[in-house]
């Protein structure tokens, strides 16, 4: 069916509920609501009953699940290396011990090229960056906004420029489509290759990154925030809570002064082994063939384990203590989870609506 203009009133909504009530998750449902509202001839029972159907949908879908049970972990992820000590001694390292980190320029420079070098997945790229990069980022006093900016505007970006993952698996499907459909002649990873060049976003994304973080040219809300940490020392505005807050409740585990390092960084390294490893796997040898979903998740449970071994046998808690931590950090992740959830609901129900190929 062809819902004219009334396709895009879903998405507008979603957007300006989200501006005005800074609350994503009651846009998402406001939004799904009015796709079914439309797409159920305006009965709201009914209407209802769809959106329900839609977000459990959503969570049956299997490689869903995978993302949502990686999220989830990574929570746990993040809270483990913390409290085991591995942020804090990896911090001394750069900042004390090594003296490599000494300004706010080098701490971001630091967010970007890792952020970079992650290209595997966009989200482990933001969760990644985020967990190694945030305590040098609060050490020398940069917003948690410019921090987002940063893992956002390398994540997707590099994933389009160096397509050795599931996003390049995607382009490679559409374009072999669209060459079995004889709209375009060629061999599809030749085709991906040649149209790299023209990946104007995701190019100047990443130069735009470096000139902010070079130059310190913030302006706008930007600039805003960047005088409110320097000023009052405030990370995020008042009012903020973050979707994953690892300080409250969670104390660390190691006397001041023994905190180790590699207690942070084999866990990264396993972490990110293991997923260019469950690619090449997946992909029965071709890391582009891969499934990235489940070679992360593969990853980070591996990685968990290997995480239980070392502070076990360090004493820096028990197996019990272990498994209680990894419990609080999968339940700290679990307002992402559902904002995911409910992000796929909505895109679900605006391809339903034909809204892409409206706008096409």
């Amino acid at each position: 069916m062809d819902y004219g203009y009334l396709t895009l009133v879903a998405p507008i909504l979603t957007l300006a509920v989200a501006i005005a009530t800074r609350k994503v998750p009651l846009a998402m449902l406001v939004g799904i609501f009015t796709g079914q509202l439309i797409i159920c001839g305006w009965n709201p029972f009914t209407a209802i009953n769809e959106s329900v159907n839609g977000i459990l949908s959503v969570c049956a879908d299997t490689g869903n699940l995978k993302t949502f049970l990686f999220t989830a972990l990574m929570g746990a992820f993040v809270i483990l290396v913390r409290i085991s000590g591995g942020v804090k001694g990896f911090v001394n390292y750069l900042t004390e011990q090594s003296k490599r980190v000494k300004s706010p320029r080098m701490a971001m420079l630091i967010a970007y090229v890792i952020g970079i070098i992650i290209f595997i997945d966009g989200l482990l790229s933001i969760m990644f960056t985020g967990v190694v990069t945030r305590p040098l980022i609060d050490k020398f006093k940069v917003s948690r906004e410019k921090l987002a900016y940063i893992c956002d505007a390398t994540s997707a970006p590099v994933n389009a420029i160096i397509p050795l993952n599931s996003w390049g698996a995607m382009l490679m499907g559409l374009i072999s489509a669209e060459i079995a459909s004889g709209y375009i002649q060629g061999e599809p990873m030749n085709l991906l290759i040649r149209s790299l060049p023209f990946q104007f976003y995701s190019i100047l994304s990443l130069l735009f990154v470096l000139f902010y973080i070079i130059t310190g040219k913030d302006w706008g809300p930007m600039k805003k925030a960047e005088l409110r940490v320097r000023n009052t020392g405030k990370l995020y505005d008042d009012g903020v809570t973050p979707l994953l807050n690892d300080n409250d409740g969670f104390e660390e585990l190691v006397e001041e002064g023994k905190e180790n390092k590699w207690n942070m960084m084999f866990p990264l390294i396993t972490l990110i082994g293991g997923a260019f490893i469950g690619l090449l796997v997946t992909g029965g040898g071709n890391l582009a063939a891969g499934d990235g979903t489940t070679a992360i998740l593969y990853s980070v449970v591996i990685t968990l384990l290997i995480m239980c071994v070392m502070y076990t046998k360090q004493g820096i808690m028990t197996a019990k203590e272990f498994g209680d931590s990894v419990m609080k950090g999968v339940s700290s992740m679990m307002g992402l989870v559902i904002l995911l959830v409910l992000s796929f609901s909505i895109g679900g129900v605006i391809k339903g609506m034909g809204t892409g190929q409206f706008l096409a």
